[in-house]
């Protein structure tokens, strides 16, 4: 078919990706190092994030958890470099659902959210 399919290394116009493939894209587990500094390691599907994986921006945020489709969706946990950080469920890139929000000084308090938006507290 002329498509790659295999392991392999791959240079796009922003950044290196270094992992399986199928049919030309980025399918099942790999790494991606974007030109800015932004990181990703994880499951890949249609060259799409999909699956369990952890994502560091270069300004010091980190996701580690469920993508779908690209999107942050199903649980995760989102670390800030302020050292506050929230593990719940996710959906289309928000805060979707129940939570816990945890402070760096070490409080937390669970909640529920809503397209992003803090709903209520528990």
């Amino acid at each position: 078919s002329g498509t790659a399919t295999g392991i392999g290394l791959w240079e796009y116009a922003n950044g290196p990706y270094c992992g399986e493939y199928r049919n030309g894209e980025a399918n099942g587990y790999g790494y991606k190092r974007y030109d800015d500094g932004d990181k990703y390691i994880g499951y890949w599907k249609e060259d799409s994030l999909h699956g369990q994986g952890r994502f560091e921006w270069a300004d010091g945020d980190i996701y580690d958890g469920e993508y779908e489709n690209g999107s942050k969706s199903g649980y995760g946990t989102y670390y800030w470099p302020d050292g506050d950080w929230f593990e719940g469920e996710w959906e289309n890139d928000r805060r979707n659902g129940r939570g816990t929000y945890h402070w760096a000084d070490g409080s937390s308090r669970v909640g529920t959210w809503q397209n992003g938006e803090l709903v209520s507290w528990m």
